[in-house]
């Protein structure tokens, strides 16, 4: 639109303009508005420009081989990169094998990590402008900064991370530095803004955005609200133990505490109610929930052909382009690992070595909670806490905003950490309450420090100490060693709190509802070695009801049901089989709960056309193929049961709030068919499950009949999105089967972001794939090359090589 403006402008200055000033107009004319940005147009003469501009980005990056040496490295270093653009970096120090992560992590990611950072601190106004002032407002409100400060400080104690951070950061620095105007990366030209220098607060910054990727969201609001609205029975719609569960750690009793635990404070506090508001005019956005899931297993060497463990990883994040991994491996004397590491950050994340190997899950624990705090006077320079006045700390924010005058916000720190929701910046529902937020990743936690010590560990032992300082985000980390080990961890810091404590919004005037002291990390659920043959983790609750160390969170089981099935039914799985495992697209739920839902079809009330439907839905198989119409037809069939089950209760406030889980209704379904939500408030009849799941279905039928593609991988619409939302660098909707509640967890937004299987064998024999390309450039071949590989289930034999030489 701005283009066909600017051309129009011209052609009226052609037409208007003397014959003989003609040439000199339209040259000037053109000067300017080649040089001009309009509205989301770039000055197109710089970007259009051969030597300057965006055909600079069509180029060729990687080469086979090269040498590297800059003046703050103490060795030249070898980078030999393999036929999937992997590096594998070869040098005599650590510190110089991480100065060339970062710079080749910036050669390849820049504008990535710039993005990364500036969204984690609240910035993507300056070179976005006001569009990106809520997103900016939020994230400075929820603390990031402040935690990577804290984190910052705490690892800059120790001397040994801190001469490697700042390595990390120089070799990023030392590209940036290199660039000229003509070599920024392509977005960089589009938004017309350049590169600046990194700092270890970014790299800090990175790892409170992936924890607040895995950990920050919070149901406190929510829960608040179900709990209120449904009164006597939100216990047994919104259970903390299911009747079904898988947990991660099965049949685990804590070790250092009792069926009834002194150490933990009785649920004194009281309840906050929720007290809705009219309607409420101005709030600021609640945060959802993308269903951020993983699945990790170990097997035995009991259940491997070959005698020796295989460990698999598939975390589910969103599938952006870049990827969020940069696949890599770090060679020197010292040590030698294998993995995809996070462009922003130092060491690989998930991988492995010659000895052990390792991935991560989410676990999904609580570890944020929100206080309404209560000010002393209007002056709001103290809260009350006990009766007694409690200091707050006040901050003038100014954010930048591209082309607009600054923008300033006053937040005010307490006790708990930041208020985030105040009168100036509200939540929805909640209006003329002020919130207080208390966030693990608040503290100055080294998960670094703990990635490290996972990259050089050797065996269990050092495997677990490792874990010591990994904190936040909570994480179920599988492992499997060469000596036939394998285990999980759910690591992160466990608290002695009151039961629920944090589940529901927190009385922030009584000091009983502070947090209560951390256990010791070797008490955390852990298994070694189990009977079973195989440790596994899907995003599922992490203990029995058996274990008394209080906690709660945001659990599913259909993938652990599923994944529990699969890893029972074998005692002879190659990598093969676990490749088979990890693109699974059998749906769990469906299983259970659609028999249930024909059984209790009003069949007098169906038509001819709607037959043909339940004809479809009784030959399923369960699987979701990306061709397959009757995903959509189960999908949109139980979405209409859930709001035919809970919304009348909600009403209008149905959108903060949250429905129960699919497997709490299944057991509704099957085993309490009287309970009351099964009848519509608002009908003078009493409706039964029968009435509730034909009045659904019928809803199904009109909905299915008005999509215009019915295939599931269109109603689902995966994609690979561009971190700036730019259609022509993003990939949608992608031809892949799977979705949320599948092992093969391809959903809208998010997927299997790195399946990697680690045979331990000796040698190594390792597989991976990831959805993307190396490059994040999108004038690379290497941009998304890797993407149908991805998506038909085609792993590549990772090169795990010990010498330059091993790589062809």
């Amino acid at each position: 639109r701005e283009f066909n403006c600017i051309l129009a402008l011209i052609f009226v200055v052609m037409l208007l303009a003397a014959k003989k000033y003609v040439p000199l107009i339209l040259c000037l004319g053109l000067i300017f508005l080649l040089n001009t940005p309009f509205g989301k147009l770039p000055a197109l003469g710089k970007l259009l420009d051969p030597h300057w501009g965006c055909w600079q980005s069509a180029t060729t990056e990687f080469q086979h081989q090269e040498s590297v040496f800059f003046p703050s490295m103490q060795d030249t270093v070898c980078i030999r990169f393999d036929a999937h653009q992997v590096p594998h970096i070869f040098a005599r120090t650590e510190r110089d094998a991480l100065f060339v992560q970062g710079y080749v992590h910036a050669r390849f990611r820049l504008w990535q990590m710039d993005m990364t950072t500036r969204f984690a601190s609240g910035r993507i106004s300056e070179v976005a402008g006001s569009k990106a002032l809520h997103a900016d407002r939020d994230m400075r409100r929820k603390g990031m900064v402040w935690g990577a400060q804290h984190s910052l400080e705490n690892l800059e104690r120790d001397s040994l991370i801190t001469n490697l951070m700042n390595a990390y950061r120089d070799g990023v620095n030392t590209y940036v530095h290199s660039l000229d105007e003509a070599h920024y990366p392509l977005e960089y030209k589009l938004m017309n803004f350049a590169p600046e220098e990194w700092s270890n607060l970014k790299t800090c910054l990175m790892m409170k955005f992936m924890a607040d990727k895995l950990s920050g969201y919070a149901e406190d609001f929510e829960m608040t609200i179900a709990r209120d609205v449904f009164g006597n029975e939100f216990d047994s719609l919104f259970p903390q133990h299911l009747q079904e569960e898988y947990p991660v750690i099965p049949d685990l009793v804590s070790v250092s505490q009792s069926s009834t635990p002194a150490s933990i404070k009785p649920l004194t506090h009281r309840l906050l109610k929720w007290n809705p508001c009219a309607t409420p005019s101005s709030y600021a956005p609640s945060e959802t929930s993308e269903g951020i899931g993983s699945n990790n297993w170990a097997i035995a060497a009991s259940k491997s052909k070959s005698g020796k463990p295989i460990l698999c990883n598939d975390p589910h994040l969103p599938l952006n382009v870049p990827s969020i991994w940069f696949e890599n491996q770090l060679i020197t004397p010292q040590h030698n690992v294998y993995g995809v590491s996070l462009p922003g950050a130092p060491f690989v994340v998930i991988g492995f070595n010659d000895s052990i190997s390792w991935g991560f899950t989410n676990g999904y624990r609580d570890v944020k909670d929100y206080y309404e705090v209560r000010y002393t006077n209007a002056s709001k320079q103290a809260i009350l806490i006990d009766g007694h006045p409690s200091p707050l700390q006040r901050h003038i924010d100014t954010i930048r905003i591209k082309g607009e005058p600054d923008f300033y916000d006053t937040i005010n720190y307490c006790v708990y950490g930041p208020i985030q929701y105040d009168q100036r910046y509200p939540r929805q529902g909640f209006e003329h309450r002020d919130f207080a937020v208390q966030w693990l990743g608040h503290q100055g936690t080294r998960e670094l420090m703990s990635l490290r010590l996972m990259n050089h560990a050797h065996n269990y032992t050092q495997f677990v100490e490792a874990l010591c300082e990994f904190k936040c985000p909570h994480q179920n980390i599988a492992f499997a060693a060469a000596n036939g080990n394998i285990a999980l961890w759910s690591q992160g810091a466990f608290f002695k709190n009151a039961v629920e404590q944090g589940r529901f919004l927190e009385d922030g005037s009584q000091s009983i509802n502070q947090w209560g002291s951390a256990i010791d990390y070797h008490e955390n659920p852990h298994e070694l070695n189990p009977a079973r043959g195989f440790v596994m983790s899907a995003n599922q609750i992490n203990t029995s009801a058996r274990f008394t160390t209080a906690y709660t969170g945001l659990f599913t089981e259909e993938r652990a049901k599923r994944l529990t099935q699969l890893l029972n039914a074998g005692t002879s799985f190659t990598p093969k089989d676990m490749m088979r495992i990890q693109q699974d697209i059998f749906w769990q739920d469906a299983s259970e709960i659609l028999p249930i839902l024909l059984q209790n079809l009003q069949k007098e009330t169906i038509t001819a056309a709607e037959q043909k439907y339940i004809d479809a839905l009784q030959h399923w198989d369960f699987e979701a193929h990306s061709l397959a119409p009757e995903p959509i037809m189960y999908s949109l069939w139980i979405d209409s049961l859930q709001q035919a089950l809970y919304a009348d209760e909600l009403g209008k406030w149905a959108i903060l709030s949250r429905f129960p889980k699919i497997r709490q209704t299944l057991f509704l379904l099957k085993s309490v068919p009287t309970h009351p939500v099964f009848d519509n408030i608002h009908s003078p009849q009493t409706e039964t499950i029968s009435d509730i799941v034909t009045l659904s279905f019928h809803r199904m039928a009109t909905q299915y009949l008005a999509l215009k593609d019915k295939r599931w991988f269109v109603y689902k619409h995966t994609a690979a999105s561009h971190l700036a939302q730019i259609p022509a660098f993003s990939v949608n909707p992608i031809n892949i089967g799977g979705g949320k509640g599948m092992v093969n967890a391809a959903s809208a937004k998010d997927g299997p972001s790195w399946r990697m299987i680690v045979h331990m064998t000796q040698p190594i024999e390792a597989y991976g794939i990831y959805h993307a390309g190396q490059s994040g450039n999108p004038g690379s071949e290497y941009y998304i090359n890797r993407l149908n590989d991805w998506r038909q289930g085609n792993y590549y034999r990772i090169l795990f090589a010990h010498q330059p030489q091993d790589i062809p």
